[in-house]
């Protein structure tokens, strides 16, 4: 089922997956402001077998009524949508799964409405924008070498042992994986080409170049929002509930010392590794990933 759900004001594009009787998850997908077409592409007709599935388009991103330049954007604004959808789909509680980006908004969601959720789940997360960033920089260091462009190894090794803030290293990294062009894409996945994930999203919206400058004033507006520069890493020790983590094993998003934080500071947590995997197990070990969460689920 598709639909429009009106949210404080703006529309929000959100899909229903699977019967009404089964454990319900919310999806979160990352970014920021990249869209849910890839994830109920890949999963819904896989997990709707077993678990009712919600996804939506973030305020602002993809199907959901664009912003206005007049508009306000903060982590806080993404969180309260979840918690109205919630309500309005008549949801007692549900889990809620994060992708990327999407995980901080899962720990938001986890410590502002606690009594909502059931569990967790976080693929490919990031906790700590400036510990991704680092980590994104090693590989871009990693696929410069391969060009043999010492000037760029340089300066990927200049952010990576700077003592810049989050957000100045955040920048940077924007900056240094436009310089790569296509080869940039070489840091998220594995198996997979690009090219299945883009093609995902021409399809799914009329006009692509609105898709993309719909982003734009999304990340303009949220990156205003110092919260979202701070380490969410201090706010995982008040997660109670089971927590599950996916990490594919070519990631570098969720850089080793963010995974090894997350389960030394959940009490309920438990980890999977998905061995031919980047930053999209649930693309690139589709089946795998629908199990591994279905039965986190359903135990």
């Amino acid at each position: 089922m598709k639909k429009y759900i009106n949210v404080r004001g703006k529309q929000i594009y959100v899909e229903t997956h699977g019967a009404d009787h089964l454990p319900k998850l919310l999806y979160l997908h990352g970014g920021p402001g990249s869209g849910c077409c890839d994830f109920t592409y890949f999963q819904s007709s896989i997990l709707s077998k077993s678990i009712q599935l919600i996804t939506l388009d973030q305020r602002g991103i993809g199907r959901s009524e664009e912003l206005a330049e007049t508009d306000d954007l903060a982590l806080d604004d993404l969180v309260d949508d979840c918690e109205e959808i919630r309500k309005q789909l008549g949801i007692n509680s549900w889990s809620v799964l994060g992708h990327s980006f999407g995980a901080m908004l899962v720990v938001l969601y986890a410590t502002k409405y606690s009594d909502s959720l059931d569990k967790l789940i976080f693929e490919c997360p990031t906790f700590d924008l400036e510990l991704s960033a680092k980590s994104l920089l090693k590989g871009a260091f990693h696929e410069y070498e391969k060009k043999q462009n010492r000037v760029m190894m340089e300066r990927c090794l200049e952010y990576i042992h700077g003592n810049q803030s989050s957000k100045e290293t955040w920048s940077m990294l924007m900056d240094l994986m436009n310089e790569l062009g296509e080869d940039r894409e070489n840091l998220y996945y594995k198996n997979t080409s690009p090219d299945v994930f883009n093609k995902i999203y021409r399809e799914a919206y009329d006009s692509p170049n609105e898709m993309w400058e719909k982003q734009g004033l999304f990340q303009r507006k949220l990156y205003q929002d110092e919260r979202l520069f701070e380490s969410f890493l201090p706010l995982l020790e008040k997660i109670v509930h089971p927590a599950l983590l996916i990490k594919g094993k070519y990631d570098w998003v969720a850089s080793d010392d963010q995974v090894e934080s997350f389960l030394k500071a959940v009490p309920y947590a438990s980890f999977k590794q998905f061995e031919n995997s980047g930053h999209f197990p649930h693309i690139e070990e589709k089946d795998e990933f629908a199990e591994a969460v279905s039965q986190f689920l359903n135990r």
